[in-house]
């Protein structure tokens, strides 16, 4: 996770609306080796690490929020 400093640390964030964006994309980065456990068990949570936290999930409404 981003503790400050160093912008380059910073996780990179992914906005996807639910359903199959999601599931197509979640299934791209299991493909090429990244954990996303979190966003297959991701329960109410909006924003889930994937790969170690160096990636992060987040789901868009369709308002895009």
């Amino acid at each position: 996770m981003y503790k400050g400093g160093n912008k380059m640390n910073k996780p990179l964030r992914i906005a996807l609306t639910k359903g199959r964006l999601e599931k197509d994309t979640v299934g791209l980065f299991e493909k090429i080796g990244f954990d996303c456990t979190a966003v297959r068990e991701k329960g109410r949570k909006l924003i889930l690490p994937v790969d170690g936290g160096r990636i992060e999930k987040t789901t868009l409404d369709k308002n895009g929020i």
